[in-house]
């Protein structure tokens, strides 16, 4: 963002001009003044670190030679920030030698100080003079060259707005703040520059945090990280909102106040999956989240596992890499905490692709941000699908369960789980106070979608007209059906 770093190394130079300014005039005041002068030097003390901060500001906003020319900087700009770097140091040795110093005789010191003080007045008016110069022609460097930036710039954050999208990342707004910002500076006065530009530079550190973080969520997205999600099928309006009211389940307490894992089990074809994407996108969880939240952000995110899918989506890879992936697309401050698991901390560029070392540590750190006031609930759909990766799975789902546990063991981490009944889920989940088999909930679920459906198929009506049996055909298909959903769509259809 070399563009957005130009006007940021503008405003720290504006800023340390206008305060240089501010002390040579008072400084002026104290020499004509014969009260007042220990005040004065207290004064000059706080002004002092302060320029001592810009200047090394200015000094830390120098880049590279390549830097210069990809942001096509006017070279007026360049030599006023050194031109400043002499001033710095010309101005912090010229107050240093005229304030008070600790102990000794306060008097004589300040006898000494004021004589020293007449003696160099000269030299504090000429650097005034030479310091309003050095912001008039800041000023006529940033109109000359107000255009090429503004372009520069409005490409740059343009180019992330078009990135962000793609990773669906939560910095539309941010970015639109700093593009209508840019658009202004070319209309600004010299009066509202230093304001304008001020506000220029900590949005410009924001445009650098967001860049940062695009680079973050394009190493962990991969290219099925929604597959799975988009292939199952939505929910038919008239099923599954029993599941927040109902007393027999629990599900609705345990959004608002329960804690640890709640556990989804049922036949294959009964449902979970679409009843999990349901739970993972409604409205009412997010509702009823926010409760258990007490007023911290909550953050929600899901995985659908998938043993006929890519590797990706029936490994532990995948599970790490989509959870953070989202966690980290709504959660900006989380990037340094994620960046920090890598083994080569020097790897700033996210260069080389992260190992399942690198992504389990920081999946797990998510369960101890006790300076962080976030919860999470997670969503993972299809345990018994995990299989490592592998084409057949021979293992006890140990590898993938683990980590669960690290997250469920915070009180600020939830996760709604589902599988079928196997014996190593019951094992681990059989003995919660949260769960629920699907298919003894789902028969009234069943019957409204099989009535809906044959009600709505012309022929089946036309049959039904002629053969009174036939209205018995949507029991029998509830009745036999036994909760499996997958049985029911295949019949009606």
């Amino acid at each position: 963002m070399a563009e957005l770093a130009a006007i940021a190394l503008a405003g720290n130079i504006l800023q340390f001009l206008e305060v240089g300014i501010k002390l040579t005039r008072t400084a002026t005041r104290a020499y004509q003044s014969t009260d007042g002068f220990i005040k004065e030097d207290r004064d000059f003390l706080a002004d002092t670190e302060r320029s001592r901060k810009l200047a090394c500001l200015i000094q830390q906003n120098q880049w590279t030679p390549e830097e210069h020319y990809e942001s096509r900087l006017d070279d007026s700009l360049m030599e006023t920030a050194n031109i400043c770097e002499a001033y710095a140091s010309e101005l912090v040795t010229l107050l240093d030698s005229m304030r008070l110093k600790s102990g000794g005789f306060r008097g004589l010191q300040s006898i000494k100080i004021s004589m020293l003080r007449q003696f160099k007045a000269r030299d504090v008016r000429n650097l005034e003079v030479k310091m309003i110069a050095a912001r008039d022609n800041l000023m006529l460097a940033l109109i000359s060259t107000s255009y090429v930036q503004q372009s520069s710039a409005l490409s740059a954050i343009r180019q992330l707005k078009q990135q962000g999208a793609v990773l669906e990342a939560n910095t539309t707004s941010k970015l639109e703040s700093i593009e209508n910002l840019i658009q202004g500076v070319a209309s600004i006065d010299s009066d509202g520059a230093t304001t304008m530009i001020t506000h220029l530079d900590n949005l410009a550190t924001e445009a650098k945090q967001v860049k940062r973080q695009h680079k973050l969520l394009k190493t962990l997205r991969f290219p099925t990280i929604r597959q799975r999600h988009s292939a199952i099928m939505e929910h038919h309006k008239a099923t599954f909102q029993w599941i927040f009211t109902s007393t027999e389940t629990g599900f609705g307490e345990w959004l608002e106040s329960g804690g640890g894992f709640f556990w989804v089990k049922g036949k294959a074809g009964s449902g979970k999956s679409t009843l999990m994407k349901f739970l993972a996108t409604h409205v009412e969880t997010e509702i009823r989240l926010k409760t258990w939240g007490k007023g911290q952000k909550v953050i929600t995110a899901s995985h659908f596992f998938w043993n006929a899918g890519t590797p990706m989506q029936k490994s532990l890879t995948g599970l790490f890499q989509t959870i953070l992936y989202q966690v980290v697309k709504v959660c900006p401050e989380l990037i340094d905490m994620v960046i920090e698991c890598r083994k080569d901390p020097s790897d700033l560029m996210l260069v080389e692709p992260w190992d399942d070392d690198e992504l389990r540590i920081a999946f797990q750190r998510l369960s101890s941000l006790e300076s962080l006031p976030l919860h999470f609930c997670f969503f993972i759909d299809g345990l018994d699908e995990y299989t490592a990766g592998k084409q057949r799975y021979t293992g006890t789902f140990e590898e993938l369960l683990a980590p669960l546990r690290v997250l469920a063991s915070s009180p600020s981490i939830k996760l709604c789980v589902s599988s079928r009944p196997w014996n190593s889920f019951d094992k681990e989940f059989g003995r919660l106070e949260w769960k629920l088999q699907l298919e003894d909930l789902t028969r009234e679920d069943i019957r409204s979608y099989v009535t809906e459906q044959l009600g709505a198929n012309q022929k089946f009506q036309e049959l039904s007209n002629n053969n009174l049996q036939c209205s018995e055909i949507p029991e029998t298909i509830v009745q036999r059906a036994q909760g499996v959903f997958l049985w029911v769509f295949l019949v009606t259809e």
